[in-house]
């Protein structure tokens, strides 16, 4: 019998435990729809500072060892290491506790989709140029830093890092 600690533990952790790797595979999945969408448009990825040079490899490989953690994740769920003496009670429990966020994230993500009728968007609709204000402001914030560190430095160690740096 566990302690009301305990289980309340096991409850929150079978919450967070799954719930990575749906987070990991969501990321996969963006990355590929988003090198996707740059392509159909035309737009070279290597015009960004920084691109996944093994793409679409690394979100093949990510996704694949995904699956094969969901798989052994189930597996545990269904015959547990430490079975001996379990009830058919107990191991209901134990794999509703370690497949609990798998509802969770599929009623999260089907009310999402109801609620707000997000629809599916083609690579080709893809809007790439609303953040392209932010890279601006980055680039001014870093310019005026750079102008303020500078200014902070002596004559002689800015003739030194202009002419000999």
């Amino acid at each position: 019998m566990e302690r009301p600690g305990e289980q309340v533990y096991n409850w929150f952790n079978s919450l967070v435990a799954l719930n990575g790797y749906f987070n990991w595979l969501t990321i996969y999945i963006s990355h590929y729809r988003f090198r996707k969408g740059l392509k159909a448009q035309g737009i070279d990825y290597k015009s960004f500072k920084l691109y996944d040079k093994f793409f679409p490899y690394t979100t093949y490989v990510g996704s694949f060892i995904i699956f094969v953690l969901f798989i052994a994740q189930f597996y545990i769920g269904i015959y547990p290491l430490d079975d001996e003496g379990m009830s058919a009670a107990e191991r209901t429990q134990n794999f509703f506790l370690t497949y609990l966020c798998v509802p969770l994230f599929v009623g999260c993500y089907t009310y999402y989709k109801l609620r707000w009728r997000g629809s599916y968007v083609k690579p080709e609709e893809m809007d790439f140029s609303a953040g392209k204000q932010w890279d601006k402001i980055e680039e001014i914030e870093e310019i005026k830093y750079e102008e303020k560190e500078n200014s902070r430095k002596g004559v002689f160690n800015r003739f030194m890092e202009r002419y000999f740096a």
